[in-house]
């Protein structure tokens, strides 16, 4: 819920502009989490078929392109310890 709860505190119009970035493992599984992905706009990063030509930063740098802003948290899961996750 965090990218909704920065999205949802955005004016409308910056709204239309702002992507989350979310895993597309997860994202993609299932009609459910499909349907709410798209209804926000959300940018899927495949983190399974990372390649040199197709890195996640350079997927992002594409999408973006002069228009949108992207919701971002790096570590991308969530976890009890201290330590940053892969």
């Amino acid at each position: 819920l965090d990218a909704l709860v920065l999205w949802s505190s955005l004016p409308r119009k910056l709204r239309e502009l702002t992507r989350p970035v979310a895993a597309k493992d997860y994202w993609g599984k299932g009609p459910i989490r499909r349907y709410i992905a798209q209804n926000f706009n959300a940018l899927l990063i495949d983190r399974e078929q990372i390649k040199v030509s197709q890195s996640p930063v350079d997927v992002m740098i594409r999408e973006i392109g002069t228009t949108y802003s992207l919701i971002v948290f790096p570590e991308g899961g969530r976890h009890t310890g201290e330590e940053i996750q892969e």
